[in-house]
């Protein structure tokens, strides 16, 4: 279970690359694995800053691509379990302190 107030956190071994001809794609550098990922997924990725909430995220999904608050939150939910199981992402209880 994904809690709304917990703070998703990339790793750093993955990086994440938007190519003209294929789109946005996540690298895991130590698997040598690539995900290719549609936009929303992409913006969700790039919101997984150690600082922005479950929450926070999927209000941002809502607004920017015009979906209601519970396809957001399905959606959202869906993407970083996948994210958590790849070991792309891990949930922080805190936030990262921003520089």
């Amino acid at each position: 279970m994904i809690a709304k107030n917990s703070f998703p956190h990339r790793q750093p071994q993955t990086i994440f690359r938007r190519f003209e001809s294929g789109g946005p794609v996540l690298i895991d550098l130590s698997s040598r694995r690539a995900f290719r990922i549609n936009d929303v997924g992409a913006q969700i990725w790039l919101l997984c800053d150690g600082s922005t909430t479950v929450e926070m995220i999927v209000m941002k999904i809502a607004e920017e691509f015009q979906v209601d608050k519970a396809r957001a939150r399905g959606d959202t939910l869906e993407f970083l379990k996948n994210l958590i199981r790849l070991k792309l992402v891990e949930m922080k209880k805190k936030s990262k302190p921003k520089l």
